[in-house]
């Protein structure tokens, strides 16, 4: 999912998302979310989130940087690397 510049529909996103780990159940989930380049609120209410994520012992990888994708990269191979970002902590 797209979170790009989403402030406005991310608290919606985190709920639904807080209801599906209650259903699997904490130690069946590891969440990695991987966030760049938004320039609305979006990065700091995923780290918000974070911090709901750790007092029920939720396995995570939280990550957000402000750059976005630089002008030289091709759109798919960044999305690509985006992915890869993601996926990285379940090597």
């Amino acid at each position: 999912m797209n979170l790009f510049n989403n402030e406005e529909i991310i608290s919606y996103y985190i709920q639904e998302l807080a209801l599906v780990i209650k259903f699997l159940g904490a130690e069946n989930v590891f969440l990695s979310i991987y966030e760049n380049g938004s320039v609305d609120k979006t990065a700091e209410i995923i780290q918000a989130f974070k911090s709901f994520l750790e007092p029920f012992n939720i396995r995570h990888s939280i990550k957000t940087e402000k750059n976005s994708r630089p002008e030289k990269f091709h759109r798919i191979g960044y999305l690509a690397e985006i992915r890869n970002k993601a996926l990285e902590p379940l090597k």
